[in-house]
């Protein structure tokens, strides 16, 4: 927990709170389950639980502080000394307060002000990539596991013990005048909290024979001793996705599940880290359909939107920001489609005019309208599998000389049946002469992305499963200039064209030309293009409505 947002938190009953603490939307959990009760009777509070029904407002916050009050001493977390003048660290409360399934919802976290102990400590705490949960969810459904998700019970205070004095002042609630409490674990607020949980999970998972990605510290799985991949798992501070066949859940799951308290559990259908995911005979489908429900326009006159070209005040422009937060949001999760307009809405956010306004509008009116989720298709054939990458660009059709790039990545079988992976807009990180130019810098991040998508996927299957990588392009100019040794004009741009033609002739990425209107990259580069054929892609889990590619494949089957 940040300090600075612990102070600020702490001037309120009602607060904002990291992902890792909101966890009660959870799908998984029953309407009963949202609420302390259940906290405490998972945890045998029987003496509260009488009590819990008998309370409302302020009384509520009271016996949330006594919750998190006993989870420290249940899990043993400090030592009570007498105050002799120790240094000691103060602590304050983190309220959270909100509506669940028509139920009001309290929870409380007693922190530690960590900023107050001048130590220079190691404090990074890995957290699993987008694009690894994405691999672990396709190769998940691909294998036909079950799917599942896991919530540690106060993780951080399950962590390893603590290694150096630290003594902390009882908060008044805990009626404990005149001493101080020596931690024995690292608890919430103090800056290597994180990484101390994340040490003691990865600790007993080695332990237990599970190995740790080297490209990702938050994927892990694990083989059998034939050396078959028997399950994955991924981790978010204490939110675990995993699947796996039975050997993996009576070697690790079992286990782990008798050494931490845990204090929900999803089977196929759930949300984990606020995504929606459901797992058919078919595939797992992923979708924000209630985040995005919540997510609102912005509030205009009619006289401003008369004034287009008006700049918005700074009260506007934070309201803009809030709202842009979401786009994005959604748009680097779940929805590609507006990946666009999130992109252009946030290059212009500090100089942004009713105009900008107007058009951010409009994108939300597009995520509501268009109710989808992405398909995470269950893949065969795994002997070979292919990252189809898309990447377009269009040349300076931004402000100041600047060109929009986009890319799609999906892992498909030989079937065509695809997962998504990976996907991107932004603008080009140079000024470029030409739209050759834009398009090989767009077909080079495409192609540095795939390529440790791929590695990641060797890592995991590739002992028994060839990769093979294709990107797709429909410049034309691109496409010859790559298979060729011709020079080229534009001397910076050399490099990366060198870079391309190197994979091309050691046959480490295929390079194919497909027509624009089969570009599923296309509206990831400019305002107006349709997206309806992407969406078709990522949302049916299926490349057979793209005849370029569906020719490709039909030749590469008669190969096989």
């Amino acid at each position: 927990v940040d300090a600075d947002v612990v102070e600020e938190n702490a001037t309120t009953s009602t607060s904002e709170v990291s992902e890792e603490e909101d966890d009660t939307d959870d799908s998984s959990y029953s309407p009963s389950k949202d609420n302390a009760l259940y906290f405490l009777e998972a945890c045998n509070y029987t003496g509260l639980v009488e009590e819990a029904n008998k309370l409302s407002g302020d009384e509520e916050v009271m016996l949330a502080k006594k919750v998190e009050l006993k989870k420290w001493t249940d899990n043993n977390v400090y030592a009570q000394v007498e105050d002799q003048g120790q240094y000691r660290i103060s602590t304050t409360w983190v309220v959270n307060v909100k509506q669940a399934d028509g139920q009001r919802v309290t929870k409380a976290r007693l922190v530690a002000r960590g900023y107050e102990e001048q130590l220079s400590m190691r404090k990074d705490s890995p957290t699993c990539m987008t694009s690894s949960t994405r691999v672990a969810t396709s190769l998940i459904s691909a294998k036909d596991w079950e799917l599942n998700s896991m919530d540690v019970y106060a993780a951080f205070l399950q962590g390893q013990d603590i290694e150096r004095d630290v003594y902390i002042k009882p908060p008044k609630e805990a009626n404990q005048g005149g001493y101080l409490w020596k931690l024995k674990k690292v608890v919430y607020g103090l800056s290597d909290a994180p990484r101390n949980w994340y040490v003691t999970l990865r600790s007993f998972l080695e332990s237990n024979g599970v190995r740790v990605s080297r490209y990702d510290p938050a994927l892990f799985y694990k083989y059998s001793e034939e050396g078959d991949l028997m399950g994955i798992m991924v981790c978010h501070v204490d939110d675990f996705l995993w699947g796996g066949d039975d050997g993996f859940k009576d070697l690790i799951i079992k286990p782990l599940m008798a050494k931490f308290k845990i204090s929900g559990v999803g089977i196929t259908a759930f949300k984990f880290l606020g995504l929606n995911v459901h797992q058919y005979d078919d595939g797992i489908t992923v979708n924000q359909n209630l985040f995005i429900g919540k997510v609102q326009k912005m509030e205009l006159s009619k006289k401003s939107k008369l004034l287009n070209v008006d700049k918005i005040n700074d009260q506007a422009v934070s309201e803009m920001r809030s709202v842009l937060g979401q786009l994005n949001w959604a748009s680097g999760k779940t929805r590609p489609d507006i990946s666009f307009e999130a992109c252009q809405a946030s290059t212009r956010v500090n100089e942004a005019t009713v105009k900008d306004v107007t058009s951010l509008n409009k994108a939300v009116k597009k995520l509501k309208s268009d109710d989808w989720s992405l398909m995470f298709k269950r893949l065969k054939h795994l002997d070979t599998l292919y990252l189809c990458i898309f990447t377009d660009a269009s040349f300076n059709n931004l402000p100041r000389g600047g060109s929009q790039e986009g890319f799609i990545i999906v892992l498909a079988d030989i079937n065509l049946n695809c997962c998504p992976l990976d996907w991107g807009s932004k603008r080009i990180k140079r000024v470029v002469k030409s739209t050759l130019a834009a398009e090989t810098l767009a077909a080079q991040d495409g192609v540095d992305r795939a390529y440790l998508l791929s590695t990641i996927l060797k890592e995991l299957i590739g002992r028994i499963t060839s990769i093979q990588t294709i990107l797709f392009t429909d410049s034309k100019s691109l496409y010859d200039t790559v298979g060729t040794s011709n020079m080229i004009k534009d001397q910076k741009l050399l490099v990366d064209m060198c870079a391309l033609r190197e994979l091309n002739e050691r046959k480490e990425v295929e390079f194919c030309w497909i027509p624009t209107d089969e570009q599923i990259a296309d509206s990831l580069t400019k305002a107006g293009a349709s997206n309806k054929l992407m969406i078709d892609v990522v949302s049916k889990g299926t490349l057979k409505g793209l005849t370029s590619v569906v020719d490709l494949f039909k030749k590469k089957r008669g190969d096989c």
